[in-house]
């Protein structure tokens, strides 16, 4: 897109050379492939959460730029409401089962305060998908994605944070070797729905 006066010059400039230095992002090809791999690999189930927190973040940095243009917003935003149903069911129906279930009350909250944070997420993806964002852009449907990544964006930090060491802390190293292959398997299966062409959440 060529600068108009009324389009500052150094914020594109900078708006480009992030894009050249991102690269594409990941497609959910290649996150399918991903999940073959570490089922035969001894991957760490916080280390396979935070890759798919990454695999999100390739997104939000889109969503989240004024200036990336308007299909790229709409590309990335399809892409990452089908990325993010994965996830986040998948985590809620291990980490966030087990935690919501533990003995420690801090870890307790943390599922409880997750369960809510995504139930959130979900009903922002259902409004946006009522929006018809899929078939057109506007304003409306930018600034609930903007919404919407800003929320998950911190949500991904918190977990990170917050959670995942309580989680360390309270979780035995067997239960959490559970959760990893039940968390591939189930985030396979959903993985598998979303790939289906015209699946929408």
């Amino acid at each position: 897109m060529p600068t108009t006066n009324n389009e500052p010059l150094i914020p594109r400039v900078l708006h480009e050379i992030k894009r050249t230095f991102m690269g594409e992002a990941h497609s959910l090809w290649e996150i399918k492939a991903g999940l073959e791999q570490a089922e035969t690999q001894e991957t760490d189930f916080f280390y396979l959460l935070k890759r798919h927190h990454d695999y999100l973040q390739e997104s939000i940095t889109v969503l989240l730029d004024n200036y990336a243009e308007e299909f790229d917003k709409q590309w990335h935003l399809s892409r990452f409401l089908h990325l993010l149903s994965m996830h986040s069911r998948a985590e809620q129906e291990t980490l966030y089962r087990n935690l919501s279930a533990n003995r420690e009350k801090e870890a307790r909250l943390q599922g409880i305060e997750g369960r809510h944070e995504h139930d959130m997420a979900y009903q922002l993806s259902e409004e946006l998908y009522g929006l018809g964002f899929e078939d057109k852009w506007s304003e409306e449907i930018d600034g609930k994605a903007i919404v919407l990544a800003h929320m998950v964006s911190h949500h991904l930090k918190e977990e990170e944070t917050q959670m995942f060491p309580i989680a360390e802390r309270c979780l035995e190293e067997k239960e959490l070797s559970g959760l990893l292959i039940e968390y591939i398997h189930k985030c396979e299966g959903y993985l598998e729905i979303e790939m289906r062409p015209g699946y929408r959440l």
